[in-house]
């Protein structure tokens, strides 16, 4: 009986041991999220749709508590992401050029963009991330999609626009300045006013959606060609990244994945789509021809690649090699 009762014992607290070396569960975890426009907004939508997506894939796993648009400055969301007040943030890297310079370089692709997880360029760019942004790069995304040139009421025939005053972010700096024209940098919620009074007579912005924030009633034109690509991030705040368990971190890894490949997929007809709502809202096309658009696009290249490896000697020229044919 007594050897009866030790060999219980005895299994018993073989079975506490196995049960403490076993991980629980993790249990449900909310991620706050942020995004640099509205949830109906060209940029702002596609993030609002992940983010549905990922809380009725994730119940049980991962859920996103995303916050209304408007309560941060884009240019403030990178600072927020670093230092852990925001969990993660639907931000160009343009926004956030004062913590990693490279990234808004990304722009700057011409190789497929379906190679971004194949090439060795996420893991870079990733990397600086962890780095300088104390951030997970989740997700990168859009492309396929140009910035262009747009203009109040002035129509131009060349490309020397010396005397134009031109709304800014980091992404066209370098190309408007190459143009001669005078920079005002604002949010994008500032644009439309700007426009209306006319303290700016263009700005740059992707070939999506200048309705939803109004500023079809306040553009005449829309310069052709395109120039650069969209290239809006993803990222998640790195201690609370580390936090979540193997499961929840491949689950955002496999929900951002499927989310790039759908992206991919759907850019063209959303671009002509987008092309169509300028035309019908009374947006005309100045189509630049022959060699001045040879080199309005060139100055807009050389120029933001001179830009970065000023600013990141160190790791512009890798990241050149990376993401250009």
């Amino acid at each position: 009986m007594i050897a009866v009762r030790t060999m219980l014992a005895g299994a018993a607290a073989a079975a506490l041991v196995a049960l403490a070396a076993t991980p629980p569960s993790a249990a449900e975890v909310t991620l706050n999220a942020i995004s640099f426009l509205p949830n109906n907004s060209s940029f702002g939508k596609p993030f609002y749709e992940w983010v549905q997506k990922v809380n009725r894939d994730g119940k049980g796993i991962v859920q996103i508590d995303l916050k209304a648009a408007g309560s941060m400055s884009p240019f403030t969301m990178g600072n927020a992401i670093k230092s852990g007040a925001v969990d993660m943030a639907n931000l160009p890297p343009t926004f956030y050029q004062n913590l990693l310079p490279i990234g808004d370089s990304m722009k700057l692709m011409t190789k497929d963009p379906a190679q971004f997880r194949t090439n060795g360029t996420w893991e870079f760019m990733n990397k600086l991330h962890n780095e300088k942004v104390n951030a997970w790069l989740l997700s990168m995304s859009a492309f396929n999609v140009q910035f262009h040139l747009y203009l109040r009421d002035k129509k131009i025939d060349s490309i020397d626009l010396k005397g134009f005053k031109l709304r800014t972010t980091p992404v066209y700096r370098a190309f408007f300045q190459a143009l001669g024209a005078d920079l005002i940098q604002t949010p994008p919620a500032e644009v439309y006013t700007a426009l209306e009074r006319g303290t700016v007579d263009g700005y740059g912005w992707p070939l999506w959606d200048i309705k939803t924030p109004g500023w079809d009633k306040v553009t005449k034109y829309r310069v052709e060609p395109g120039f650069y690509s969209v290239a809006n991030a993803f990222i998640v705040n790195l201690d609370k990244w580390k936090s979540l368990s193997k499961e929840q971190q491949d689950f955002l890894t496999k929900e951002a994945v499927a989310f790039e490949k759908e992206d991919l997929a759907t850019a063209d007809a959303l671009n002509k789509a987008y092309a169509k709502e300028q035309t019908d809202a009374g947006v005309q096309v100045i189509t630049l021809q022959g060699k001045m658009a040879e080199e309005y696009v060139k100055k807009a290249y050389d120029a933001a690649w001179a830009e970065a490896e000023k600013l990141d000697p160190v790791n512009a020229p890798t990241l050149k090699k990376l993401i250009t044919k």
